[in-house]
């Protein structure tokens, strides 16, 4: 027998259903109830990101020494050294030790074999690491300005030889024959981002590494010394 009339499903829930809705068995809780209000969509939030252009700009920085500058740059033999025990090379022995040849081979050269210099990165390391003392990250003043070239041209009075103890290894004592370079100077080729950091602050900051910092052998803040050497200021 049809059924022409509409079947409640539960009094009071104020939705109807066909006679036939309900014999096929149809999911009725999908069906909302007559006279609902549906909220209103919310409008998505689009939020624009103003990104400046980048602005390099470069600077020429004179940095004068006010401590000498003990260098020690890694010799041919002791990388060879170096390289034949991680060969697994068989060791020749111990040769006598030749001072002088020392002294010449801890030099950092420029290409002509006889003016000295420094590498760059070392005068990055000083200024980030003094970063820290002004309240700035690290991690920020790598990114905001650059040393450029890779050995920084030194003026300064004849190289001495030095003859300082050091301990090596588990304490074990030796002495190293290093080149001090006195009233030293150079000029630094910097380029950075003036988005970040302003020529000003950029002086300010090696007048910060140049006293707290230093670079070369026994400088103020190295891995393993406190000294007083390698120390600068902006001219």
């Amino acid at each position: 027998m049809a059924v022409a009339t509409r079947a409640k499903r539960r009094a009071g829930e104020g939705a109807e259903f066909t006679a036939r809705e309900v014999k096929d068995g149809r999911n009725h809780a999908a069906r909302k109830p007559l006279g609902t209000v549906e909220p209103a969509k919310t409008a998505k939030r689009v939020t624009t990101v103003n990104i400046p252009a980048i602005d390099i700009r470069e600077v020429d920085l004179e940095l004068v020494g006010t401590t000498a500058l003990i260098m020690h740059k890694q010799s041919a033999k002791a990388e060879k050294a170096i390289a034949d025990k991680q060969g697994q090379k068989a060791s020749a022995g111990k040769e006598a030790r030749d001072p002088k040849a020392e002294f010449e081979a801890a030099k950092h050269l420029m290409p002509d074999g006889k003016t000295p210099g420094f590498p760059a990165r070392a005068f990055k390391a000083a200024a980030v690491r003094a970063a820290t003392d002004v309240g700035l990250k690290m991690v920020d003043m790598r990114r905001a300005f650059h040393v450029i070239g890779d050995l920084i041209p030194i003026k300064a009075d004849e190289a001495i030889m030095r003859t300082d103890w050091v301990t090596i290894g588990r304490g074990i004592a030796d002495l190293r024959y290093r080149p001090e370079y006195r009233n030293w100077s150079c000029i630094l080729p910097i380029r950075y981002n003036a988005c970040v950091i302003s020529p000003e602050q950029i002086v300010n900051l090696f007048n910060h590494a140049g006293f707290g910092v230093g670079i070369g052998e026994d400088r103020p803040c190295g891995k393993s010394s406190s000294g007083i050497h390698g120390m600068f200021r902006v001219g």
